[in-house]
């Protein structure tokens, strides 16, 4: 699930079989059909990279938004599902690592 109106981007990942209930049409409900690493999702949806594919379409508006034609028209970088997995263990070990330095 991702925020749609108004802050944008923010990933929610409902669990497999966790019982959710939203109404909101503020919220786009993505559906993984690729298999696609939950997290490495999220990862890359919060990403600069993403983000700028969108931030200039939302600008002058009075209320930013998302939708799901234009959300399927943004580049997704889509590495085989291995990679995914290494990618999101690398980026979690360095967030481990700042918040080492944090504490």
């Amino acid at each position: 699930m991702i925020t749609a109106v108004g802050t944008l981007g923010k990933v929610y990942i409902v669990k497999e079989g966790e019982i959710f209930y939203y109404k909101d049409g503020s919220v786009l409900c993505m559906e993984n059909k690729w298999k696609i690493n939950s997290q490495y999702a999220k990862y890359v949806i919060e990403s600069p990279v993403f983000i700028n594919q969108y931030i200039g379409e939302s600008q002058g508006t009075t209320v930013a938004t998302l939708t799901m034609v234009r959300v399927n028209q943004y580049l997704f970088p889509l590495p085989p599902l291995a990679e995914q997995k290494r990618i999101v263990a690398k980026i979690e070990e360095l967030f481990a690592e700042i918040d080492k330095l944090k504490a």
